[in-house]
């Protein structure tokens, strides 16, 4: 099958940029949509996995669920569409919100949080799934895996197993689908679907946040039942400090009877009260991932990933105006490197050039060098056909330069760190209408060949 890199076009809309990660059956990419000059996470259904009927329906109905939902603490879907592959595959995407930030899973994976931290995580998606829940919808997997932390609090991904209330529980097959540690016993019977059920995974993700390991330490599905059958007395938490109230409501959340579960709503409303005063609105700043600074030139302090920058052009108001450029490719993946006249949609370069560079030692091509040397080249290509807008042509000759000489003096660098910088400063542009696709795409291709091996 045809594999995706960055530099695709999917639908002739959304551009691939980075591969951010793999799950159990799909591929997420971080992308931009080049008619609404957005940054946006493209969700693709992995491998062999995008032919199976079953698959496609599962991230079909993903898309679905979640395009209902409308939340500060739900991700938000945009689109779902299958993209023909040179190859023939026809290949099935999600569309989403992009999010900074780090997974809980991850985050837990250093020791619990302070309870003030943990109750107010778990009181922002108790307050996603109240949402999901008004709306009959049951996610199904709430798990640590499936909780971003981001500057603007917890938010709840992946409504790949989400069905709507009532309906069969499980796979068609009567195979069990979610986290086992995190599931329901009356999942194990096959119950029709109810919020109950998330709020039971709620339970589990707070006691975990607060104990640093969920209730149950079932990895399978036979460990899980055969916990519940021997009926395994959930342990009271034990935290300094903590109201105990929050661990009634944890122990309320995890009754074995879905009966006696209180509701997502009320569960929101019972952690936040139980925060203390000034704590309600503190976001997740202190335990988001930071932001690495660029390895070889600290100087730059300002630069930002892609997404901060397009972030802060939303919140100015900017990109709306943006969105009214539209950037189609002109020319085919694959066909012959030549620069595009200008687009309609995109700024002619004004008359400065940048400044002659001082003369860098001759490049080999094939060779880093040589790699370095026909970015180069291609960024001037592109400034004089007017693609690329004169400003966003220094800005990135400055910078590939600057890398030519260390590579010229033999300083160590972290080519994959640099391609990664290259690469979302390219994107960051692309969204904000200084260069065209067709140049953009050109670029992020010879610039995977600067870190092949």
């Amino acid at each position: 099958m045809w594999a995706l890199a960055a530099g695709t076009p999917l639908a002739g809309r959304y551009l691939l940029i980075e591969r951010l990660g793999a799950g159990g059956m799909s591929v997420v990419w971080r992308g931009v949509d080049t008619v609404l000059a957005r940054p946006v996470a493209v969700k693709v259904l992995a491998g062999p996995l995008a032919a199976d009927p079953m698959f496609r329906q599962v991230i079909e109905r993903e898309a679905r669920a979640a395009a209902r939902l409308t939340h500060p603490h739900l991700t938000h879907v945009y689109d779902y569409g299958e993209a023909s592959l040179p190859d023939g595959h026809v290949v099935p995407y999600v569309v989403m919100e992009l999010l900074t930030g780090r997974p809980l899973a991850d985050r837990l994976r250093e020791g619990p949080l302070n309870w003030p931290e943990a109750v107010r995580l778990c009181a922002q998606v108790a307050d996603g799934l109240a949402a999901a829940h008004r709306r009959g919808i049951v996610h199904r997997d709430i798990a640590p895996a499936n909780v971003m932390l981001t500057g603007t609090g917890a938010k709840l991904l992946d409504f790949g197993i989400a069905t709507p209330a009532g309906t069969r529980s499980e796979a068609e097959d009567g195979s069990l689908l979610g986290t086992p540690a995190y599931v329901a016993p009356e999942r194990l019977d096959d119950a029709p679907a109810a919020p109950a059920i998330d709020v039971y995974g709620l339970g589990a993700l707070l006691y975990e946040t607060l104990a640093g390991s969920p209730p149950l330490a079932a990895q399978t599905w036979d460990a899980l039942a055969r916990a519940h059958r021997q009926g395994v007395r959930v342990e009271p938490l034990r935290i300094e400090g903590l109201p105990p109230a929050v661990d009634r409501l944890c122990q309320r959340c995890l009754d074995p009877d879905p009966a006696t579960r209180p509701g997502s709503a009320e569960v929101a409303r019972s952690l936040r009260e139980a925060l203390p005063a000034g704590h309600a609105e503190v976001l997740f700043t202190p335990i988001v991932a930071p932001v690495p600074a660029h390895p070889s030139r600290p100087r730059r302090r300002l630069d930002r990933p892609i997404v901060a920058a397009l972030a802060a052009l939303v919140v100015a108001g900017t990109l709306a105006a943006l969105a009214t450029h539209h950037w189609r490719a002109e020319t085919p993946v694959g066909a012959p490197r030549t620069a595009p006249s200008t687009p309609a949609s995109v700024p002619a370069a004004s008359a400065a050039s940048p400044p002659a560079a001082p003369q860098s030692p001759p490049a080999t091509p094939g060779t880093r060098m040589g790699v370095v040397q026909q970015l180069i080249d291609e960024v001037e290509a592109g400034r004089r056909s007017g693609a690329i807008r004169s400003d966003v042509a220094l800005d990135l000759d400055n910078i590939l330069r600057d890398l030519q000489r260390q590579l010229a003096a033999g300083t160590p660098v972290d080519l994959a760190a640099e391609a990664t910088a290259i690469r979302n400063k390219i994107a960051s542009r692309l969204g904000e209408g200084g260069i065209a696709y067709p140049n953009a795409s050109q670029l992020l291709s010879t610039l995977d060949t600067l870190v092949s091996p």
